[in-house]
C-alpha cells in the first residue's frame, strides 16, 4: 500500500477518531482502487472515469461508500498539499432510485375512514384524534415516507 494511503488512513484514526471497522472498509476500498489504477494518490480524472466499468456491478450502497472513501482520500491529499487539484468529482455516482410511496386503493381508504367514523362515535379521545389525524393526512395530501 502507498504512504499516502497509510498517512490518511493514520489521520482518520487520530483526527476523526474512526472505528476500526470504518478504517477496514477504506483500506479495502482504497487498495482495491489502486489495484486497478495504480498509483492512485496521482490519478487524474480520465485515469478515476475507468472505476466506472471496474465497479459497474457493485450495489448503489457499495459504490455509495466506495466513492466516497475515494473523495476524502483525495480531499486530505489536497488539504496536505500533496496534490493542487482534487480529481474526485470524475467518480462514479451511484443511481439511487427511490421507489414510488405505496398508495392506498379508493376501496381500502373507504373502508380505513368508515373504521374510523365508527370507533370515533364512541366519543373515545383517542378515537376523535386518531380520525382527525387521518382527515388531516388525507384532505391535505400528507403522507408517510
Amino acid at each position: 500500500m502507498s504512504a499516502p494511503i497509510e498517512h490518511f488512513l493514520a489521520m482518520l484514526a487520530a483526527e476523526r477518531g474512526a472505528a476500526a471497522n470504518t478504517l477496514a472498509a477504506y483500506r479495502r476500498d482504497l487498495e482495491g482502487a489502486e489495484e486497478i489504477l495504480g498509483n492512485l494518490a496521482a490519478a487524474d480524472p480520465d485515469t478515476l472515469r475507468r472505476l466506472g466499468s471496474a465497479w459497474s456491478q457493485l450495489a448503489p450502497a457499495s459504490l455509495a461508500r466506495k466513492s466516497s472513501a475515494l473523495r476524502q482520500f483525495f480531499g486530505f491529499l489536497v488539504d496536505e498539499g500533496i496534490r493542487a487539484d482534487d480529481p474526485s468529482p470524475a467518480l462514479p455516482r451511484p443511481v439511487n432510485r427511490r421507489s414510488l410511496p405505496k398508495i392506498l386503493s379508493h376501496p381500502e381508504l373507504e373502508q380505513l375512514f368508515s373504521q374510523a367514523e365508527e370507533e370515533a362515535s364512541s366519543g373515545k379521545h383517542t378515537a376523535l384524534r386518531t380520525l382527525a389525524l387521518l382527515e388531516l393526512l388525507y384532505g391535505s395530501g400528507l403522507r408517510a415516507t
